[in-house]
């Protein structure tokens, strides 16, 4: 069973519409993006950017990790995720802030790994619900 529907599910993991998405935001140089390699292959994603939603102001946002599933549980998006939260800091964040679908337990896991907690707030966006982490 999937989270999202198979046709945005389809679209959201095409790699031409990903490419062109991650390209598009290089090249405004908007966010902070990360792609770490394992034996010269591209296993996972990181970006982060201040908090997109006017009431997250001065707020830091971790928009994605996202990483390959044969390599899951080797530490490699624990090793992303230390290398975000030390830039966010070092960019002058206090707090972090995420949204994570309701249904992701494999990711709240992470997360609350990693120091986030579950709050109150939730958006339409796919109906995903925000976790926050402060003293980044």
């Amino acid at each position: 069973m999937y989270i999202l529907d198979v046709e945005t599910l389809k679209k959201c993991t095409d790699i031409d519409w990903v490419t062109a998405m991650y390209q598009r935001l290089l090249d405004e140089n908007k966010g902070n993006g990360y792609l770490l390699s394992v034996d010269g292959t591209p296993h996972c994603i990181a970006y982060w950017d201040a908090a997109r939603d006017a009431e997250l102001t001065g707020k830091a946002e971790l928009i994605c990790i996202r990483s390959l599933p044969k390599n899951w549980h080797k530490g490699y998006g624990s090793q992303m995720m230390d290398k975000v939260l030390k830039d966010i800091k070092e960019a002058g964040y206090s707090e972090v802030v995420l949204w994570v679908f309701r249904e992701n337990n494999r990711a709240r896991v992470f997360y609350e790994a990693n120091g986030f907690v579950l709050t109150d707030f939730s958006k339409q966006a796919f109906d995903t619900e925000e976790g926050e982490r402060d003293g980044v």
